[in-house]
C-alpha cells in the first residue's frame, strides 16, 4: 500500500565497530536510511584554590585521572598553597561529603592515591603563615616604590 512505511529499528555499539573493529555490527546504509549518533556524554572534575590556574577538566570513564594528575593539569599547587591543606568535595548519593585529601602524602607514597569521580571539586588550601603574608606583604611594600629609570 503506499503511504504505508515500514521502520526498522537497529542499534549498534559504535565504539565496538569503529575502536574495537568488530566487523559484525556493519551495516549497510541506503538512500532515505536515517542515521542517529547520540552525543557523548562529558563529564568534568574542577580544581580550586591554590594551584596554578583554577578550571574544570574533562574526565573519561576510559581514562581515569587520578587527584595528582588533576594537580598537574592545574599548574601544580602555587607558591602559596600546602598539599596537607586540600580536600575533596564529593556528591553522593548521601549528599555531599567533604573528604580531607593530603597531596604530600600520597606524592611521597604514604598514603595510597585515588581517582578523581564526575562531578568531584578539589580544593587545594594554604597554610596560616601563608595566609597571613597576603594580608602583611601589602601593608609592608604600601609605603616602598622602587622604579628603575635610565638616567639620560
Amino acid at each position: 500500500r503506499k503511504g504505508i512505511q515500514h521502520v526498522a529499528v537497529a542499534e549498534i555499539d559504535l565504539s565496538a565497530l569503529v575502536e574495537g573493529g568488530d566487523l559484525r555490527l556493519n551495516m549497510w546504509v541506503r538512500r532515505g536510511d536515517i542515521l542517529t549518533v547520540p552525543g557523548a556524554k562529558r563529564k568534568f572534575v574542577s580544581v580550586l584554590g591554590y594551584v596554578g590556574h583554577t578550571g574544570t577538566f574533562e574526565i573519561r570513564e576510559d581514562a581515569p585521572m587520578s587527584i595528582i594528575q588533576l594537580v598537574a593539569m592545574a599548574g601544580g599547587r602555587s607558591p602559596m598553597g600546602r598539599g596537607q591543606n586540600a580536600y575533596l568535595i564529593r556528591e553522593t548519593a548521601q549528599g555531599q561529603k567533604i573528604i580531607d585529601v593530603d597531596l604530600t602524602k600520597i606524592v611521597h607514597g604514604v598514603r595510597p592515591p585515588f581517582n578523581m569521580e564526575p562531578g568531584d571539586t578539589l580544593i587545594v588550601g594554604t597554610g596560616l603563615f601563608a595566609r597571613m603574608s597576603e594580608f602583611v606583604r601589602p601593608a609592608v611594600s604600601g609605603g616602598m616604590n622602587a622604579t628603575y629609570s635610565p638616567v639620560p
